[in-house]
């Protein structure tokens, strides 16, 4: 397939696993504590210190509650779908670096199969439909890893 058909591909299928009902479902588990904070960055201004209530809210690195603010101010809406969107677009990041960067060591193959497992792995499904930090995170090291690849070759990168 040309590149442009994986490209379509890894979207469709990305689309059709993360996006049906991505803010249909109650806020669970430990997702207000994601999306607290960034409600009271955007009322306070405060983008430095998180905040559950009027309590300063250190247990858990900033980066989430960044992206759920900067969601809930770039879409306009404050809901479960606009809180949700930087995991699952997280999770479509690392497919389509997979795609293209790790193309040059894993070959035309290969970079497709690695970005459909990522996409259709039952822990990135699970964590990439909620706004947890595990998605963001976990996607941020497999961009990382994605971009180490760069160079050398296959055998390079197997032990």
């Amino acid at each position: 397939m040309s590149r442009a058909a994986n490209f379509l591909l890894v979207i469709a299928l990305w689309a059709a696993i993360y996006l049906p009902a991505l803010g249909s479902l109650e806020i669970k588990g430990e997702e207000g504590r994601r999306i607290l904070p960034a409600v009271t960055m955007i009322e306070t201004g405060n983008y430095l210190v998180p905040q559950v209530g009027s309590e300063p809210y250190y247990r858990k690195p900033p980066l989430v509650n960044w992206l759920v603010a900067i969601f809930f101010q770039t879409t306009g809406h404050r809901n479960e779908w606009a809180a949700r969107l930087p995991s699952a677009l997280s999770v479509l990041a690392v497919a389509l670096a997979f795609l293209t960067v790790a193309r040059a060591s894993l070959g035309a193959k290969g970079s497709l199969a690695a970005a459909v497992i990522w996409l259709a792995n039952f822990g990135m499904i699970e964590k990439g439909r909620l706004i947890e930090i595990e998605a963001i995170y976990v996607s941020l090291l497999g961009l990382a890893l994605s971009v180490g690849s760069v160079g050398g070759t296959k055998d390079d990168h197997l032990g």
